[in-house]
């Protein structure tokens, strides 16, 4: 697998935990304090998934920001 393909794969996992994690969260607030159990178990999970998935991405794209931070602190302004 190449390494866009799994920066892709990550960013969706990503983004299903993310949205999985708010609805979660949103539905706990509407439903009754027992009833929402599950729903926890199942918010915390995706909370950790993305925390999970947050540092892979992170280590994935290590080199690209280490280079835009070196590029930003060389870049002379241009005379005006």
């Amino acid at each position: 697998m190449s390494r866009n393909t799994l920066l892709l794969w990550v960013a969706i996992l990503m983004f299903a935990a993310g949205v999985t994690s708010a609805g979660t969260g949103i539905l706990m607030e509407a439903v009754d304090e027992g009833d929402g159990d599950d729903l926890g178990e199942v918010h915390s999970a995706a909370g950790f998934a993305l925390a999970g998935l947050a540092i892979i991405h992170f280590a994935l794209n290590w080199r690209w920001m280490v280079g835009m931070l070196r590029r930003g602190s060389r870049k002379e302004t241009a005379p005006r």
